[in-house]
This record gives C-alpha cells, structure tokens and sequence, in this order.
C-alpha cells in the first residue's frame, strides 16, 4: 500500500501530537515530519518532500497565505490542507488564493481529517485552472477535475 506523508504545521503541541496519534491508526497515512513556524515549515517541506502539509493558518511567524505560496512555489507537487479554527477568517480565502487545495475545521471528526488527506492525495494536481471553493462538512476545496 502507497503511504500518504504529511508534514504537520501548528504552534499548538497538542494538535501535533493529536494528528500524530491518528496518524499512527490510520493504515496509508504516515507522519513524515512537524513544523512550528512558517519559515521551519517550509525548510522541512522541501527537505522531507511530504505529499500534503496539514498547515495551521495562523503561525508566530507568518500567515497561512505567505507559507502556502511560499510552499507552492519550492514544492509544487505538495498538496496544501489549511486546518484552522478559524473558518471565517479572512485568511482562508487568501490561503486558498496562494495554493492551498482544502480547508478543514480543526473541529471536525478524525473521520473528516481522514477523509481531507485521502481526498487531496487523489484529486487532480494541475493548479493553473482556478478552482471555486465550496464547503461540505467543515470542509472547503479547491475542486479540479480529478
């Protein structure tokens, strides 16, 4: 079985060892690595080449729209989830204008986590057409047609 690597991006220890634990139940899905800060976020991208970056959008250090584009541009090929607390915040629809693919709610059920990584892992990865966000359970995607 191909194991999905994601780099988790969060200040918040708790969310660091949550997405670990869970990670480590769910055959396919492999933590490949943690950031704290933007900056060490992206370092650790492009030195763990990660599938998908679990990306809190509010860093000490920068936004989740500087990292996403930042990432966009030295790893392409990553896929961006943007999991935040803050489903109204103004830095969602700027972090999916950057490159982010998905938004979760950081309230939503490991089942919704799960379903995030597996969703983004499979969709089409061509981010040059605009894709129109929508939302479905806690959930907001870029839409392409994979």
């Amino acid at each position: 079985m191909t194991r999905t690597r994601i780099l988790v991006v969060d200040d918040h220890p708790i969310v660091l060892d949550g997405v670990s634990a869970l990670a480590s139940q769910v055959p396919g899905i492999e933590v490949a690595g943690y950031a704290r800060t933007g900056r060490d976020a992206i370092a650790q991208a492009v030195a763990l080449q990660p599938d998908i970056v679990l990306l809190d959008l509010r860093l000490p250090d920068m936004l989740g729209s500087e990292v996403a584009r930042e990432l966009r541009s030295k790893v392409p090929d990553a896929r961006i989830i943007v999991f935040t607390a803050f489903p109204d915040h103004a830095g969602v629809d700027a972090a999916l204008a950057a490159g982010a693919d998905e938004v979760l709610v950081k309230d939503a059920s490991r089942t919704d986590l799960v379903e995030a990584i597996r969703h983004v892992s499979r969709t089409n990865s061509d981010r040059r057409t605009p894709w129109p966000s929508s939302s479905t359970n806690g959930r907001q995607s870029r839409r392409g047609a994979g």
